[in-house]
């Protein structure tokens, strides 16, 4: 017997394991410049943001894989403290505006 566990709605849309919203421009120009412990990145996105909109960087430690957050308001650089010397990072870049996360961008690894 199948029993069905909540109603599904199919509207045509494929399924998809990381979905992305559209609509601003990907953060673009990514220029970092590392300190033993800590980064300074600047980069171009052409898109207003006011009130609550964001940036989320997820700050990912490429020798031991782990990662944490921050979140900063728009800004014409960002400084990003607590690194390890001697260890290769990322940066994913996601803005988030009006609540919604954008696609994200990322930084190459440093």
């Amino acid at each position: 017997m199948n029993d069905i566990l909540f109603p599904r709605i199919s509207y045509g849309l494929p399924a998809c394991k990381v979905c992305l919203t559209t609509g601003v421009p990907l953060p673009s120009g990514i220029n970092v410049i590392r300190n033993p412990t800590y980064v300074i990145l600047r980069f171009n996105f052409n898109f207003k943001m006011s009130g609550d909109d964001h940036f989320e960087f997820i700050i990912t430690n490429a020798n031991i894989e782990k990662s944490f957050t921050m979140r900063f308001q728009p800004n014409s650089k960002y400084v990003v403290p607590s690194l390890q010397p001697q260890s290769r990072y990322t940066i994913k870049i996601i803005p988030i505006i009006n609540g919604v996360r954008y696609a994200s961008a990322t930084t190459p690894e440093f």
